[in-house]
Formats: C-alpha cells, sequence, structure tokens
C-alpha cells in the first residue's frame, strides 16, 4: 500500500534532475554556440602554425593570386608518394601530381577562404586544420553553400614532408557541389590530355 506515493516522490526527483539537466544542456548549447562565433570569425593567428611544415603550408595558401608560387612551395612540403584522402570520394589518391592537381582545383573553386582553427601534436606529426569557405554555384541550377571542413595531416616530422592528406567537410549539399566543380574539371583535364596524346601519336606516324 506504500508503493504508489514512493513511485510519485522517485517521479518527481526524476522529473527534477531530467529538467536540471535539459537547462544545462541549454546553457551549454549557448556557451558552445558563443565559442564557435569567436572562433568561425578568426583568421590567421601566428599560434595556429607551430611548425616549419605547417608555417610553409600557411604561406602556400596564402598565395591565392599567384598559384605557381604557391605550386612551387607545396612542392617542397608534400611527400612524393603522400596519400590524398578527398572529401567526396572514399578512394584516397596517391603521388604528389595527384594532390597537387586537386590542391589546386578546390583553390581556384573555393571562396573567401580561411582556417578557424588548429590543433597540432607535442611531436609535430599530426595537425588539425578547421576551414570555412563558401562555394559558388556551377550554373543557375544551384546555390552557393557556405562549408566547413577540415584538414587532417600527417607528416614525417615538424620539419617533415606531408605523408597523408585528408579532407573533410560539411553539409553534404556543400560536399556534392564541390564534387561537381571538381566533375567537370577534372573531365576538362582528361579530354585535354586525350587530345594532346592523340595529336602526338599522329606526329609519329
Amino acid at each position: 500500500c506504500g508503493s504508489p506515493p514512493l513511485l510519485g516522490e522517485m517521479a518527481g526527483r526524476l522529473g527534477k534532475v531530467v529538467g536540471h539537466f535539459l537547462h544545462e544542456e541549454k546553457a551549454s548549447s549557448i556557451r558552445s554556440l558563443s565559442t564557435h562565433a569567436e572562433y568561425t570569425t578568426a583568421k590567421d593567428q601566428e599560434s595556429w602554425w607551430p611548425t616549419p611544415t605547417l608555417k610553409k603550408w600557411k604561406e602556400a595558401i596564402g598565395e591565392k593570386k599567384n598559384f605557381r608560387k604557391a605550386m612551387k612551395i607545396l612542392g617542397t612540403i608534400l611527400h612524393n608518394d603522400v596519400v590524398f584522402h578527398p572529401p567526396t570520394y572514399f578512394k584516397a589518391r596517391e603521388g604528389k601530381r595527384v594532390a597537387m592537381f586537386i590542391l589546386r582545383q578546390v583553390s581556384e573553386i573555393f571562396e573567401d577562404f580561411h582556417y578557424t582553427r588548429c590543433f597540432c601534436d607535442a611531436a609535430g606529426k599530426n595537425a588539425v586544420l578547421e576551414f570555412q569557405c563558401v562555394v559558388p554555384p556551377v550554373d543557375s541550377s544551384d546555390k552557393a553553400y557556405t562549408i566547413q571542413g577540415v584538414d587532417i595531416i600527417e607528416m614525417e616530422g615538424p620539419e617533415g614532408k606531408i605523408t597523408d592528406f585528408k579532407v573533410m567537410i560539411r553539409p553534404p549539399k556543400g560536399a556534392l557541389l564541390v564534387k561537381k566543380h571538381m566533375d567537370i574539371r577534372v573531365g576538362k583535364f582528361l579530354k585535354k590530355m586525350a587530345e594532346k596524346a592523340a595529336k602526338a601519336q599522329k606526329e609519329k606516324e
């Protein structure tokens, strides 16, 4: 006969705990949003580039109007056998030339590209660089998307070359728009290479 009052008391306590939890979660979410607003508006803080390799990476990214110079810098920090993991395909691409081709294409696509945070381990071998940028529409059927993403970089050491490079971006529709841009650019490149090969073959004959 004492069970109903006991259950009622337990339910009341549970309600208070849940209410307190929800209040804390709401407060935590507000604090998170505030912090997010601070770091997404931050640009180019010196402490984000603690190693020589990352400083060179920053220098290359800063050469937005001089692609040749940017590619030259990247050539000095990318390993010949670097493995590149694109955001829109699971299969990795291997080799410096392929990685540099992809990086050049996306650098031409992205607008208002900037890093918002950077994390690097004490050994200087692993870094995560968070970025934000705008992906413009390809045609009238698209709309521009502001995307966020991370570059996950593995290096031989603080002054070593980049051996592994992984890119992840959000939201999904923004990622698909990047893929649409890249499909067009890669298609044009392959067509150009095929025409050159055909021309060379014809000259041999």
